[in-house]
């Protein structure tokens, strides 16, 4: 058998061509293998998560958003709890809405206060994933002369916390009154505040101006006869009941007169005049 020569120039030839068709075959291996990664290819979306409060705000500022001074006579407060975005979302009778917090929430509140008798009814609330909640949180027993820190942390894997910081004024002695006047009438009001009260025996002097007629359907006012000389003249009254103990009030109402333009008032306990003040 006649044996096949090939040169040593083919032989290199022939090797070369082989390398380069199994570098063009692996080319479109990998080429195929990328283009099917960049098609398996995914993007995750961060869940939406809210937290808001009509009273409680990130960052408390004296005198400005997240600290509020309450009357003395004060003796609960309320805030609500929102997991929506309430800009976005004000609606009350939309249940479910595009901006309502798409986790579930824990809120805890805590409540720090000088006042050793203060204790919270509830600590924990939940708010489910997806439905659109508002939470009311009251605190109660709340007493003069005392601040309740507060801060509410919302849990579902983010975390997000608020505060607020409620201040009750304290009780002061005092002794007020303050005037309304409406189209037809004009209704006087008398106030104590504190440990301040009437001795029995003179009880509350009222010195009303003339053009007045005193409201006959008050049992105190009844009694007052202003009318004389064909008009409705400047008359005094005394009530020794409405202010035997602390923190009392009392209303008296005076139709105006035909005529009548302006006066003035003078309350008086003992030798101390009432203070005119806007009403608590």
């Amino acid at each position: 058998m006649k044996k096949i020569q090939i040169s040593k120039q083919t032989l290199i030839l022939i090797i070369a061509l082989i390398v380069v068709a199994s570098s063009i075959a692996s080319g479109g291996v990998i080429a195929k293998y990328a283009q099917t990664r960049k098609d398996q290819t995914s993007h995750v979306t961060a869940k939406q998560f809210y937290f808001e409060s009509d009273y409680l705000v990130e960052n408390v500022i004296e005198g400005a958003q997240g600290s509020y001074h309450l009357n003395s006579t004060v003796e609960s407060v309320s805030f609500n709890l929102y997991n929506f975005q309430r800009e976005m979302c004000a609606d009350p009778d939309c249940e479910n809405c595009a901006f309502t917090s798409q986790v579930n929430c824990n809120y805890t509140v805590n409540v720090t206060s000088d006042d050793a008798d203060f204790t919270l009814s509830a600590e924990q609330f939940s708010a489910p994933a997806n439905t659109k909640t508002t939470q009311t949180v009251t605190l109660s027993d709340l007493k003069p002369g005392y601040s309740y820190q507060v801060s509410v942390t919302a849990n579902g894997g983010y975390t997000k916390t608020l505060y607020a910081t409620f201040s009750v004024d304290k009780e002061s002695d005092g002794f007020f009154m303050n005037v309304a006047e409406t189209e037809t009438y004009i209704l006087l009001t008398v106030w104590t505040e504190g440990d301040v009260v009437a001795d029995p025996e003179t009880g509350v002097t009222v010195t009303f101006p003339a053009g007045l007629i005193p409201d006959s359907t008050d049992p105190i006012l009844a009694a007052v006869k202003n009318y004389e000389g064909n008009t409705y003249v400047a008359k005094s009254f005394t009530d020794k009941n409405s202010f035997q103990s602390a923190s009392s009030s009392r209303s008296y109402r005076f139709f105006k007169a035909d005529g009548y333009t302006t006066g003035s008032f003078t309350v008086k306990m003992g030798d101390a005049s009432a203070e005119v003040s806007d009403i608590p």
